[in-house]
């Protein structure tokens, strides 16, 4: 497995603009964060070593995995993703089992 996240969580980005930041909404739950172009993500499908894999999202939103090719990741939670993600690997094996990490946010400043 590939390093990537060392455990660490959206908001520990330390150089992430306040934009990028959740923010809090009216309940005082933080928004869902969104991913981005400039985001790397950690994608792993539980039994498919071949499948899982560290991914950057490219400028146009996009990320690539074999079977799949490309999905549009930028504007989408995590949760969206691993939907997504689930249903068009889900043509290839039965009930595959996602999960999508939020690594870095390459090129904050």
């Amino acid at each position: 497995m590939e390093p990537c996240c060392a455990g660490r969580r959206i908001g520990e980005f330390r150089h992430q603009s306040a934009s990028r930041r959740p923010s809090l909404c009216r309940s005082g739950a933080p928004d869902a964060y969104r991913i981005d172009a400039t985001d790397l993500l950690r994608i792993s499908v539980w039994k498919n070593e071949a499948t899982s894999r560290t991914v950057p999202v490219r400028p146009d939103g996009k990320i690539s995995l074999p079977l799949i090719n490309d999905v549009q990741a930028a504007g989408l939670t995590a949760l969206e993703l691993q939907d997504v993600l689930s249903e068009k690997i889900r043509e290839y094996m039965p009930s595959p089992e996602v999960s999508v990490l939020v690594c870095d946010n390459r090129f904050a400043k």
